[in-house]
């Protein structure tokens, strides 16, 4: 594993200490690229206990991609034979926890998972941890905020294209297919959510995505 994710480990386990949680669930997206460096996450947890070494839980199919890439000793489980939430309560117990405190993003985590945990652990206190993530995340690393430079740059390169393909006639995926090759072209690994090129009357909408409307002039 990289040092700077044992650091991140480190810095995590402190927090968990003081809130004393004996181990934490990690399933939201952002996070669990946070602490493995991937962004292969579908059906990935990550289990970090309050001492000791963290571990990963994946489809079988992913586990050794998952365990060689991002150093963390990763278990498979079988679907739909065995379930994420299943290989977690196993993975639980293997660390000596019988009654656990159990952090956990309140706000990510699937009802499948949660249900597991509770019917494995009906004594346990679930406590809602994601301000731990806010607080290890808010302190940048040299390198972070190097990749928050490339990214800023990537963007603008993004913004100048669309900026040049927008035209009468036009369609807004159009502009988006510019505005992406041109990011991906620039080094961006991918969008985290979906561009918004949105014209007219549709720039009211709450969350809007690109269509195949044409943009007009006006």
């Amino acid at each position: 594993m990289a040092p700077r994710f044992v650091n991140r480990f480190e810095k995590m386990q402190k927090l968990m200490a003081a809130r004393d949680l004996d181990v934490l669930v990690v399933n939201n997206r952002e996070n669990l690229i946070y602490f493995t460096g991937l962004t292969q996450i579908e059906c990935l947890a990550v289990l970090i206990p309050r001492e000791g070494e963290p571990c990963a839980v994946t489809l079988w199919l992913d586990a050794a991609y998952v365990q060689q890439e991002s150093g963390i000793k990763t278990y498979g489980y079988f679907f739909p034979k065995e379930s994420l939430g299943g290989k977690i309560v196993e993975l639980i117990k293997a660390y000596g926890f019988r009654s656990p405190r159990i952090g956990f993003e309140k706000y990510f985590v699937e009802y499948a998972v949660y249900d597991a945990l509770r019917k494995a652990f009906p004594e346990t206190n679930f406590v809602g941890a994601a301000d731990l993530f806010y607080r290890v995340r808010a302190i940048k690393e040299p390198q972070e905020v190097e990749l928050m430079r490339r990214a800023a740059q990537a963007v603008c390169r993004g913004m100048d294209a669309a900026v040049k393909a927008v035209r009468p006639g036009v369609m807004e995926v159009e502009v988006l297919a510019e505005a992406e090759y041109a990011m991906l072209k620039a080094g961006s690994g991918g969008s985290s959510f979906r561009p918004q090129v949105v014209s007219g009357e549709r720039a009211l909408l709450t969350h809007p995505c690109a269509s195949q409307k044409q943009i007009q002039t006006g």
